[in-house]
């Protein structure tokens, strides 16, 4: 998966109403949109945290960080 589709799929999902009860609960599309995303981010890259959170906006730069 490139880059695009990764931020794509992510700020597709962050387009959704979260709750509060299901904001811990991670559904498989999200585990599948993170892991995308920690592909496209290797440890090597710069701001590696921050690139995959703004993947993934309405959650903020703590929700991946979180998971």
């Amino acid at each position: 998966m490139d880059l695009e589709s990764v931020i794509k799929t992510g700020k597709s999902l962050s387009e959704r109403k979260i709750d509060h009860e299901r904001r811990n609960r991670w559904t498989s599309a999200e585990n599948v949109a993170l892991i995308n995303a920690l592909k496209a981010f290797p440890k090597d890259v710069t701001m590696r945290w921050e690139n995959i959170a703004d993947a993934f906006e309405e959650y903020g730069n703590t929700w991946a960080v979180e998971k």
